[in-house]
């Protein structure tokens, strides 16, 4: 019997890197014990983003796309770059060629039955999700993914609950039928905070406010759009300035986290079911925290921190989104020249969603009144000549945010107006 000859994988050149590489760096139990930890850490994510993926795309769309990403590897394999040349060997390329085939052959051959399709796929979640039961980590490991997109609520449910109009202990019934619209729709809402007792502390009264809304807003934009279970205070704050790279000071956290706290502990309930029989979307009830999560311990992205871990889609974006009103614009657009505190950042939050709102009801006025922005951001002052300096550093950053948006072309530009020597208001030009 003539025996099998096994090529080798690697290039000659490239086995002798890889042995230089292991005696510069000899194998020791605490890289093995560190090698064991990442295995495991990488089997868990798997898993997960697994029963996640099969979950949202169902057993056929994710075979279609593991169809699609097969075809895709077996051309890689087929078109070599330099850097695989210089590794791998002829032998590599076609043993992993004929692998692919191989498991796109199986893949194509499922999808022709679709019996046999389901039940390999509930068997296989079953597998997977027996293995979560049994890890029994007690932190979560996870990577984090910074956002492209902010993505915010503009329903009237969302701009009432942050200017502090649901408050009061009794359920409010708000009219959400179209302007001149004769038949009348009417959904319930409400906000209390009677979670916040003696045992949870935050700064300030208890209600919610544009800035908590600003923190708000950048948990959904981590949860949607970058698809992140677990939050730190820093992450929203790269969110809400739009720097991936910024660096959150001791007093933005300590705002952060009792925006958080707020959001966690404050108790919304929304009846929403003659909008939804009216505008066709399913019954909506809830009665439950604005955002629904724990304060946990987590390693991101090799980091031990504490962490928000997010237990459900945030209920205003679940319900703004079921109407279609949902505000995004590329996150870029927040990373504005100018120093972020917690009134610039509730500043260009005010600004961004006038100009949101603007986009999308041709019908709503392009003018901006400087007075409803000094109210907004609450500008106080000692005496005249204080506040009126004030007022004037206002519309210079006003000024400064706005031509950023124009240079980013969110914006087509912008007028000031005057009434004499008095400039009261901005126009945008879309």
């Amino acid at each position: 019997m003539l025996e099998q000859k096994i090529e080798p994988w690697f290039t000659e050149e490239y086995a002798r890197e890889l042995m230089e590489r292991h005696k510069q760096e000899p194998w020791t139990e605490e890289k093995a014990k560190e090698l064991n930890k990442k295995t495991k850490e990488t089997a868990r994510k798997f898993r997960r983003e697994t029963i996640k993926e099969i979950e949202e795309l169902g057993a056929e769309g994710f075979v279609i796309r593991a169809i699609n990403e097969l075809r895709q590897e077996i051309y890689k394999l087929q078109h070599p770059t330099e850097e695989d040349l210089y590794k791998y060997t002829d032998a590599y390329f076609r043993d992993h060629i004929k692998m692919t085939e191989e498991s796109l052959i199986f893949y194509e051959n499922l999808l022709k039955d679709k019996d046999k399709l389901k039940k390999a796929f509930d068997a296989y979640i079953k597998r997977l999700k027996e293995l979560e039961e049994k890890d029994e980590t007690p932190e979560a490991v996870v990577n984090t993914f910074y956002p492209a997109n902010f993505v915010a609520p503009t329903d009237k449910v969302s701009n009432l609950a942050f200017s502090n109009e649901l408050t009061g202990g009794s359920i409010q019934k708000l009219a959400m039928e179209r302007r001149g619209s004769k038949n009348q729709i009417t959904t319930l809402a409400s906000i209390d905070f009677d979670n916040l007792n003696g045992s949870v502390q935050i700064k300030g009264r208890k209600e919610l406010t544009a800035y908590d809304r600003e923190v708000h807003d950048a948990i959904i934009t981590l949860y949607v759009d970058g698809g992140n279970e677990y939050i730190t205070p820093q992450m929203i704050y790269q969110v809400m300035t739009g720097n991936p790279k910024a660096t959150l000071k001791a007093k933005q956290a300590e705002a952060i986290s009792n925006s958080i706290t707020k959001c966690m502990y404050s108790r919304l309930i929304i009846d929403a079911s003659e909008e939804a029989k009216a505008r066709g979307f399913d019954s909506f009830k809830y009665d439950g925290s604005l955002i629904s999560g724990e304060r946990v311990t987590a390693t991101l992205n090799g980091t031990v921190v504490e962490c928000l871990r997010i237990l459900r889609t945030p209920v205003l974006y679940e319900y703004a989104n079921k109407k279609n009103q949902i505000g995004r614009f590329a996150i870029k657009l927040l990373n504005t020249p100018i120093n972020k505190n917690e009134e610039i950042i509730t500043l260009q939050g005010y600004l961004y969603r006038r100009i949101l709102s603007m986009k999308n009801n041709p019908h709503l006025s392009k003018t901006i009144l400087y007075e409803t922005v000094y109210n907004q951001l609450n500008i106080q002052a000692a005496s005249d000549g204080a506040l009126r300096k004030k007022k004037s550093k206002v519309r210079d950053q006003i000024k400064t945010i706005l031509d950023y948006w124009k240079q980013e072309d969110f914006i087509a530009g912008y007028v000031e107006n005057r009434r004499g020597q008095v400039v009261y208001s901005v126009t945008i030009r879309l």
